[in-house]
């Protein structure tokens, strides 16, 4: 793994309080100041091969950055190392601050990597989850739509028996006029001549 100048000087400004060298002046820096350089080169190197370092996410996540690059913590420095996406160089390092004691910020620091690691367990289960739900949810649509088909089909019987019920109706009530008619020709037949 190499390591970026530009992560040396972070490192010699944040985790060394060396606030005397920039972008602009780690070429003189670097001359004048070998076994520093390489001294933090090294500790950098040492905390990266370090078994408790976990990879976080890729992405971007700084407005001025155009390339994604890989983040990586590291609870037992407290820290985070941002790579190149292979990753073969490690292009800065900071330390978490949570503006706590030491130990308070420390702990804080492995609070939030527990709660990541439980949302990224809950996350995997819910996505083994998530194909067995949809089915499930289709299970429920498929029912739904054989019951509106069942009840369409029972709407269009009573609709028929409606029709038939209404001709029913109307067949008895000619009926009757018809009785009516009948039985009034009757009448006119029998009483009719006399008046």
């Amino acid at each position: 793994m190499k390591v970026s100048d530009h992560a040396i000087i972070r490192y010699a400004q944040r985790f060394h309080h060396i606030e005397n060298i920039n972008e602009e002046f780690i070429k003189i820096w670097i001359n004048q100041n070998p076994d520093l350089y390489s001294r933090y080169k090294k500790e950098i190197l040492e905390m990266w091969n370090n078994e408790n370092k976990r990879f976080l996410v890729e992405g971007v996540f700084e407005k001025t950055k155009k390339n994604k690059n890989r983040y990586y913590a590291s609870h037992d420095y407290s820290l985070v190392f941002i790579t190149d996406l292979k990753p073969e160089i490690i292009i800065t390092i900071y330390n978490v601050d949570f503006q706590l004691h030491t130990e308070n910020n420390a702990a804080m620091f492995k609070i939030l990597l527990d709660d990541v690691n439980l949302l990224l367990q809950e996350q995997h289960n819910f996505l083994k989850e998530k194909p067995n739900l949809y089915k499930e949810i289709d299970n429920k649509k498929e029912d739904i739509k054989r019951e509106k088909r069942m009840l369409e089909n029972r709407m269009n019987i009573l609709t028929i028996d409606e029709k038939q019920l209404n001709l029913e109706s109307e067949r008895i009530a000619n009926q009757e006029k018809e009785f009516e008619a009948k039985i009034d020709f009757l009448y006119k037949k029998i009483i009719g001549q006399r008046i």
